[in-house]
């Protein structure tokens, strides 16, 4: 689709993939160098995000979103399974979870018309297996108990993710979310009810490619 330099970062998260025995296809490494390309000329015009000089869209954006990939296939293998990403913003992660996950059905949910113009361009030019809803994500009433997993990355607390995912989550549904070290603290002001709460331990092959994510924890979220 697009004449793009490759992103070395971007074949260095490929290669610790490989090394853990997930080989992926030259068809999804050109999707994942064509999508951070949009998400680069879209971010000009709108704020997708961080335009400070020194951030790093693969290795502040796209690695996290690939962990979530990495937990996601743990669970479901190759089975095919609705997945509902809440307030999925510039894509991450879930369109890199249609890109490294091609059975799994990812819906992508935002409030920003904006961005949702943006998501609908990205799946329609990767022709991904995926669709864009804008909306909030309180308002996904006829959605309801429709998805096995949900997904969500910087966009609310932990006690609110789990108050707009819980109504969606068909039986024996999960939810997965990167939080910080004080995720606990923000258990404290609605404490989960009928959940059971993981932590999940992040690889330090990763650490090594984005130290920041030392102080993140993988949540899995059982219902």
């Amino acid at each position: 689709m697009f004449h793009v330099k490759p992103d070395k970062d971007i074949f260095r998260i490929l290669s610790v993939l490989d090394e853990g025995g997930w080989k992926t296809s030259q068809a999804q490494e050109k999707q994942l160098v064509d999508y951070v390309f949009l998400v680069r000329e879209w971010n000009r015009k709108i704020n997708l995000v961080s335009r400070t000089p020194h951030s790093n869209i693969v290795l502040e954006h796209l690695l996290p979103s690939v962990l979530y990939a990495v937990f996601l296939r743990n669970e479901i293998g190759d089975e095919i399974v609705p997945v509902v990403d809440l307030g999925s913003g510039g894509g991450f992660p879930g369109i890199v979870l249609s890109i490294l996950l091609e059975k799994v059905e990812v819906t992508m949910v935002d409030a920003s018309r904006k961005k949702t113009l943006f998501l609908k361009r990205v799946v329609r030019d990767l022709q991904l297996n995926a669709d864009v809803l804008h909306s909030r994500v309180e308002q996904l009433g006829s959605f309801e108990k429709r998805f096995s997993f949900a997904v969500a990355r910087g966009f609310s607390n932990l006690s609110e993710l789990i108050s707009y995912s819980k109504p969606l989550m068909s039986e024996k549904g999960v939810l997965f979310a990167l939080k910080g070290d004080n995720y606990l603290q923000e258990m404290r002001e609605i404490p989960p009810d009928g959940v059971t709460i993981h932590e999940m331990k992040i690889d330090d092959k990763w650490l090594e490619l984005a130290p920041n994510l030392a102080h993140k924890r993988m949540i899995k979220v059982e219902f």
